[in-house]
């Protein structure tokens, strides 16, 4: 796996496949505000974590073996964008799109999705994906209230302004009409 300082040690040489497997999945496990998924060749379920129980509200059997985009592309619009990412992967290191998923519960949520090809065959072919999820579903409406706010205040500045004018187009007005008088 490689030490902080990205070298590989002598501990990284001596741990077997399996300890790499068994601290991998520690990692995965810890990861619990993400969904990390793997996937086969044909993009059915083999493993994910309990953040991905958590944020499409399934888990174990319901999910394993199962086609990721099937269960969880929100219709027709959403499995095509999967598949467009999922081409990405093969050209890309990792890709990464916004998309909408659905839940179990027929929810629908934003979600940033990462994707990464699982060690290709010698001819590109990819032996599966790995995929992390992330909710952004109150990133984007934050982001859209924080554009809200902003178009409302630069509307209400406007305003302002236009009577701050109209005052002062007044207040001209005013003085020329002394100036007027006094001079009469």
């Amino acid at each position: 796996m490689g030490n902080p300082t990205g070298q590989d040690t002598d501990d990284d040489a001596r741990r077997t496949p399996v300890q790499l497997r068994e601290q991998l999945d520690h990692l995965v496990r810890a990861l619990d505000e993400h969904a990390f998924v793997v996937l086969d060749a044909e993009r059915r379920v083999t493993s994910w974590n309990s953040g991905a129980h958590r944020l499409f509200g399934l888990g174990g059997a319901a999910v394993l073996a199962r086609d990721f985009v099937g269960l969880f592309s929100d219709g027709p619009g959403g499995a095509e964008q999967l598949e467009l990412l999922f081409r990405a992967a093969r050209r890309t290191l990792p890709s990464r799109m916004e998309c909408t998923l659905k839940r179990n519960d027929d929810g629908a949520f934003d979600a940033e999705v990462a994707c990464l090809v699982l060690d290709p065959e010698p001819d590109g072919t990819p032996r599966g994906f790995t995929l992390l999820v992330h909710d952004i579903t109150e990133q984007l409406r934050a982001r859209e209230e924080l554009l809200r706010y902003t178009r409302e205040t630069v509307a209400h500045r406007e305003m302002i302004e236009r009577q701050a004018q109209s005052i002062l187009a007044q207040a001209e007005e005013v003085a020329l009409a002394r100036d007027q008088v006094v001079s009469a």
